[in-house]
C-alpha cells in the first residue's frame, strides 16, 4: 500500500512538471509571437563603418529570442534609401532603420536644433546633453511620428574638405562651391559667404568633385573616407562645425505589438548598438581620422580657439534664428549650456 502510495505521488508530481513546462513554452512562443520577423533598412554599405551597429543589434536580438524573433538586415539602401527611411518606419513599409537628422528636417524641422554652429565642444558634449535632456525631447518627435526611436549616436562631426585650400576663416569662404547638408549647415557655410549647392546621393557628390562643379564638401570623417571623396577634395578644414545624429527607428505599431519581455530585449540590443557606435565614431573622429589622413596625405588644419571665436561671432544671427523658428530650439541651445565641462 506504501508503494502504491509513493508512485501515486510520484504520477502527481510529474504532471504537475508536465504542466508547469507546457505553460512556460506556451508563454513564451506568445512572448514572440507577434514579430518573428523585423525587417531593418540601412543605407550604408555592409563594410560601412556605421553599419557595424546595426549588424551588433540584430545579432543580440536573434540570440536573446533564441531566434523567435529573426532580425533580416537589408543594408545598402537594398529596401530603400536612407531618404526615404523615415516614411518607410513610418508607414510600416520597413519595421526599423535609420534615423538621420540630416535627412529628415524635411519631416521634423526641430532636428536642425541641435546642428547649429559650434553648438557642442565635442563628441563627450553632445553625449551629455543627450543624456540628460536632448533625447527626450528628441524621442518625443519621432513618437508623434509613430516611431520608436530607440537611441542615439552622432554620426560624426562635420568638418570642410576642399579640393585645394584650408578654409580657417569668414574670408576664405567667400565665392566658394560647396556641397551643403541641408538646413541650418548649409545656412552655416552660407553665413560664412560661401555658396551652398544641394547635390543628392553619395555618387553625385562624387560627380561634383570630378568635374568640378563644386570645390568642396560638408561632411564627417567616415563619409570622407568612406566613399573615397578624400581623393578629390583632400585638404581638411578640422572645424568641429555641428554635430549630426542618428538612431535606430522602429515603427510605433511593431513596438506595441510586442510583449514586455520582447521590448525589454530589444531595448537592451539597442543599449548595446548604441554604446558600440559611439566608441566607433568618437576613436574615428578623434584619432583614427588623423591616422587615415596622413597616410592618405590629406593637408590637415585644426581650428584654434581664437579662430573659432571670430567664426562664432558671424555665426551668431543663426542662434536668433533657430530661437525664433525652431520650437526645440531654446531647449537644446540651454541643455547644450547647462552640459559643458
Amino acid at each position: 500500500m506504501r508503494d502504491k502510495k509513493w508512485i501515486s505521488i510520484g504520477r502527481i508530481f510529474l504532471g504537475l512538471t508536465i504542466l508547469v513546462w507546457v505553460m512556460f513554452v506556451g508563454l513564451n512562443s506568445q512572448a514572440f509571437a507577434a514579430g518573428d520577423q523585423l525587417r531593418l533598412s540601412h543605407h550604408y554599405p555592409a563594410t560601412h563603418m556605421m553599419g557595424k551597429g546595426y549588424a551588433l543589434f540584430a545579432k543580440l536580438v536573434n540570440e536573446k529570442t533564441n531566434g523567435q524573433i529573426n532580425v533580416k538586415i537589408y543594408p545598402g539602401g537594398t529596401l530603400i534609401d536612407g531618404h526615404e527611411s523615415f516614411d518607410g518606419v513610418k508607414s510600416g513599409t520597413v519595421d526599423a532603420s535609420c534615423m538621420i537628422s540630416n535627412y529628415q528636417i524635411g519631416h521634423i524641422p526641430e532636428l536642425d536644433s541641435y546642428g547649429l554652429p559650434f553648438l557642442f565642444d565635442n563628441h563627450d558634449h553632445f553625449r551629455r546633453t543627450l543624456d540628460n535632456g536632448l533625447f527626450k525631447a528628441l524621442s518625443d518627435l519621432y513618437a508623434k511620428n509613430n516611431i520608436k526611436l530607440m537611441n542615439y549616436f552622432p554620426k560624426g562631426a562635420i568638418h570642410i574638405y576642399h579640393k585645394t585650400k584650408h578654409l580657417m576663416k569668414p574670408e576664405d569662404f567667400k565665392g566658394e562651391d560647396l556641397r551643403g547638408l541641408g538646413g541650418y549647415v548649409t545656412l552655416m557655410i552660407q553665413q560664412l559667404g560661401a555658396n551652398a549647392v544641394t547635390i543628392g546621393s553619395p555618387g553625385e557628390v562624387t560627380t561634383a568633385l570630378q568635374r568640378g562643379m563644386i570645390h568642396g564638401i560638408t561632411t564627417n570623417f567616415s563619409a570622407h573616407v568612406g566613399r573615397g571623396w578624400w581623393e578629390y577634395a583632400p585638404v581638411v578644414s578640422y572645424l568641429n562645425l555641428a554635430e549630426a545624429g542618428e538612431g535606430l527607428g522602429i515603427n510605433m505599431d511593431y513596438w506595441n505589438k510586442q510583449s514586455p519581455e520582447t521590448q525589454k530585449i530589444l531595448m537592451e540590443a539597442a543599449r548595446e548598438m548604441n554604446e558600440l557606435e559611439w566608441r566607433l565614431i568618437k576613436e574615428g573622429d578623434e584619432e583614427e581620422c588623423f591616422k587615415q589622413w596622413k597616410a592618405k596625405k590629406c593637408p590637415v588644419k585644426v581650428i584654434t580657439p581664437e579662430q573659432k571665436a571670430v567664426m562664432s561671432k558671424v555665426l551668431q544671427p543663426l542662434y536668433d534664428k533657430a530661437r525664433k523658428e525652431l520650437p526645440m530650439a531654446p531647449l537644446a541651445i540651454k541643455l547644450a549650456e547647462e552640459n559643458v565641462k
